[in-house]
């Protein structure tokens, strides 16, 4: 059902709460808070203070596994190598952007985390070269890196859970825009707090539309950019034939200027944008598709890979052995995938279910009437 609400700029607004999500930090007492936010409330949650915070969360994250990587994967590893370590790196990601407090989405900060173990990779060959390079500093090089990397991005998505749930991830937001694509994009982001922009509300483009149901505030029209921009750290245009950049930017003192394009079937990643004349275009970088740079990633596949499935050797044996005490018989299977240009793979598995798992499912049903497959629905 719909309620009333008020609006900042003191209009009521119908606000749809049938609709809205019901996970994340939008439940419970949150979502009747963000129907009634102040001007004082939404500045606790943005602007500098919040950056600092999250940047000074995701640091330690990194100061912490960091030198856990470093120590874990060599005995020749001491402590004070492990510092530099974590200083190395966590200077990487500071470049990098991925201290900011400003998205950006998981997929894309786990490539950024790579670039940076790469770039400690290559520092590290170089010190061991120079000081008499040999196999096993390689295979401690790579094994380094590796762990580097996984224990860095769990332990953020750790970090970033707990400030999502704080209400500190994710920069504040406004929606230029009532219309249907508005709240559905403000819906998505409810939804997806990782993607790591939170909205407050919408701001009408007309300032004499009258919003209808909303899942969010409505803040206001453009001639109350002043204030929203002193509670947004974003503002955000669901379609590009809205931007009026200079209508509302220089009002409201934004840094940031979103444009948000529904194109489900273009890649996300490696994309850049080139001005060509009074046009804008999205260049999809496919680099990897040159013969030279398939033969370099087959190269670095292999160089990790091998070391890789010889440390890990060891546990794909124990987890068979542990397999065949719990269900006798074979404790890997085969299936089919397709591969590149669609031609099929044979991939090795350990097997995970039992032997006789459709009977057993059969049986579990039978026992429980409300889930049996006999029961009318």
């Amino acid at each position: 059902m719909n309620d009333v609400s008020t609006s900042l700029s003191g209009q009521p607004v119908a606000q749809d709460t049938a609709k809205r999500p019901s996970h994340g930090l939008w439940t419970g007492h949150r979502l009747a808070l963000s129907h009634s936010l102040s001007p004082n409330a939404l500045k606790t949650y943005s602007g500098p203070r919040r950056r600092l915070l999250v940047a000074a969360a995701l640091v330690a994250g990194d100061v912490v596994a960091s030198p856990g990587g470093a120590l874990v994967a060599g005995a020749a590893a001491t402590y004070p190598v492990a510092a530099v370590t974590a200083a190395f790196l966590i200077a990487a990601y500071f470049g990098l952007g991925l201290y900011a407090g400003y998205g950006p989405s998981p997929c894309e900060r786990f490539r950024l985390r790579a670039l940076g173990v790469l770039a400690f990779f290559a520092a590290d060959l170089l010190v061991a070269a120079s000081v008499g390079f040999n196999v096993g500093a390689l295979a401690a090089a790579v094994c380094t890196g590796v762990l580097l990397l996984v224990l860095g991005y769990y332990t953020e998505g750790i970090i970033r859970r707990l400030l999502v749930q704080r209400d500190l991830w994710g920069a504040t937001a406004a929606l230029v825009g009532c219309d249907e694509g508005s709240s559905k994009l403000a819906k998505r982001l409810m939804a997806e707090p990782e993607l790591g922009l939170r909205p407050l509300g919408f701001v009408s483009e007309d300032t004499d539309q009258q919003p209808g149901t909303l899942p969010l505030p409505f803040l206001g029209t453009l001639r109350d950019m002043a204030r929203v921009g002193e509670q947004a750290e974003v503002l955000i245009f669901a379609s590009r034939r809205r931007l009026t950049v200079d209508e509302t930017a220089w009002r409201s003192h934004i840094g940031k200027v979103l444009v948000v394009e529904d194109a489900q079937d273009l890649q996300s990643l490696w994309l850049n944008t080139r001005t060509l004349g009074s046009s804008v275009g999205v260049e999809i970088r496919r680099g990897l598709y040159v013969a030279p740079n398939l033969w370099l990633k087959r190269g670095i596949d292999i160089l990790i890979a091998l070391p890789v499935g010889l440390l890990v050797l060891p546990l794909i044996g124990v987890l068979a052995l542990v397999i065949k005490t719990v269900d006798p018989g074979p404790a890997f299977y085969v299936q089919s995938r397709v591969g590149r240009a669609g031609r099929p793979l044979r991939v090795v598995k350990l097997r995970t279910m039992y032997r006789d798992a459709e009977r057993r499912l059969e049986d579990q049903l039978g026992q429980d009437p409300l889930h049996s497959p006999h029961q009318p629905g």
